[in-house]
């Protein structure tokens, strides 16, 4: 608190100063309540009067202070217990120089020091609701069927104490099919306040807070103190489901001593960048894509008529393709091409796959070509699996046609399984509408699969060396 003071105040006049509104603090009243000074001028002596059910703090000079005097002083009163706006403070002074009671300029501009808080939080006696100011929870990945790292962090603004019984608890855990558990790890940021195991029960939920199944419950070690703005940090793991479905909204509550109301967690809705395809809001928790080809693009390497054309397919699955579940991949739309046409340039129906360079070989040296439909089958080797998220590059090689040809319009891809969940639905793949080739006068579009120019000269110049008569 500080005071600027435009006039004298003296002993001999029993001056004073109080301070009003400061409602609805606990604790007692009495005559001393002491003052810490923070500037050089000590003229109220080490304590005050503090009236705690009428709000006032009332200082008495010890010592003259002259008119200018910069003063500035502290005390310590415990806040009240539930949520309120600041404080309307006044002061006023008593004594030969008395002043008028008026309003004191609060601070609306910063936070405190403590966890979560914002601007105008230091005006006085502004005062947060018992219960989590941070309460943020964020997963690893959206992968269906995927294993999933949940990650937690909660800050009270009261202190937590351990003692049987008294939980954590996380409801609205929607859809994981992670059985039952009554000691479930989780890892631990405080290993000496948090139990080493929590409670999860995936099929029920507090009714009372919307939620209709999945139920964490994490205790704290029995005596254990969390202090307010003090972070707890941990993780768990869930299996999620093998079907899409959109963020879960978790609430949070505490059930102890200082229990409160369950209120809704803060999701991490920013994208996950070690994982393809992500995108803005795969973070929050239990959002689950469909599974698919998260990323399948495809590029061509020549536009020249009659030219061997590299073509080159990245994919990245969502799901584990695996070689015992039959899954097969297959590429349809390429149109246009020669190869397969003539079997003294090709060998019909068979093209050898290359792969880039750390890339796994799921699918063999050769895939099936069917040159009618442009249509690419590629089956997974029997003991080969490609694990969610992992890249896989490859190309092969298509003869152009002798004359112009539109790219093909539509490139598509799908996955076929014995299995259900790698049925990958029929997709456009990606292409690359604004890369150029390596040659002069490539334009845009030019990495189009299998557009193709009409036979011509790319380059066309003629000079002399001299333009003298004779």
């Amino acid at each position: 608190m500080s005071l600027a003071l435009t006039v004298s105040l003296k002993t001999s006049d029993s001056s004073c100063i109080t301070l009003s509104g400061l409602v609805n603090t606990q604790g007692p009243s009495g005559p001393s309540l002491p003052i810490t000074y923070l500037s050089a001028h000590n003229v109220f002596g080490p304590q005050a009067i503090w009236n705690r059910v009428a709000g006032t703090l009332k200082l008495t000079l010890v010592s003259d202070l002259g008119p200018g005097s910069l003063l500035i002083f502290s005390f310590i009163v415990t806040n009240p217990s539930s949520e309120q706006l600041a404080a309307s403070v006044s002061i006023a002074a008593s004594g030969t120089a008395a002043i008028a009671a008026q309003g004191m300029t609060a601070d609306s501009e910063n936070a405190t020091s403590e966890t979560a808080t914002v601007r105008g939080d230091a005006a006085p006696l502004r005062i947060y609701a018992t219960t989590f100011i941070t309460r943020n929870i964020g997963q690893s990945t959206p992968y269906p069927s995927a294993v999933n790292r949940l990650t937690v962090t909660l800050a009270s603004t009261v202190k937590l104490r351990g003692a049987p019984q008294d939980m954590i608890l996380f409801s609205g855990l929607k859809g994981s099919t992670t059985p039952d558990d009554i000691s479930m790890p989780i890892s631990r940021h405080i290993v000496s306040k948090l139990a080493a195991t929590a409670i999860w029960d995936g099929d029920i939920g507090e009714v009372s807070s919307g939620g209709s199944q999945g139920l964490l419950a994490v205790e704290l070690h029995n005596t254990s103190i969390v202090e307010p703005g003090e972070s707890i940090i941990f993780s768990f793991f869930l299996l999620n489901p093998s079907s899409a479905q959109v963020a879960q909204k978790v609430t949070v509550k505490w059930t102890g001593i200082s229990g409160f109301v369950a209120q809704g967690m803060s999701p991490d809705n920013t994208a996950n960048q070690s994982h393809p395809g992500s995108v803005a809001g795969d973070q929050a928790p239990l959002k689950i894509q469909s599974p698919a080809f998260v990323v399948k693009s495809i590029r061509q390497s020549s536009v020249f008529p009659w030219a061997i054309n590299v073509i080159y397919v990245s994919i990245v699955a969502n799901v584990e393709l695996t070689g015992n579940t039959q899954a097969a991949l297959t590429i349809s739309g390429l149109l246009g091409s020669t190869t397969g046409q003539n079997a003294s340039f090709d060998t019909y129906n068979t093209l050898s796959l290359t792969y880039s360079t750390g890339s796994p070989s799921i699918f063999g040296l050769n895939g099936s070509w069917t040159r009618e439909t442009g249509q690419l089958l590629l089956q997974m080797v029997p003991a080969a699996s490609h694990s969610a998220g992992q890249i896989c590059a490859f190309s092969f090689e298509l003869r152009n046609p002798g004359k112009a040809n539109d790219e093909s319009a539509s490139i598509s891809i799908r996955s076929s399984s014995s299995s259900a969940l790698l049925r990958l639905p029929v997709v456009a793949m990606d292409m690359m509408p604004l890369a150029l080739l390596n040659f002069t006068g490539s334009v845009g579009g030019d990495a189009l699969p299998l557009r193709v120019k009409s036979p011509s000269f790319l380059l066309a110049r003629f000079h002399q060396s001299t333009t003298y008569p004779g």
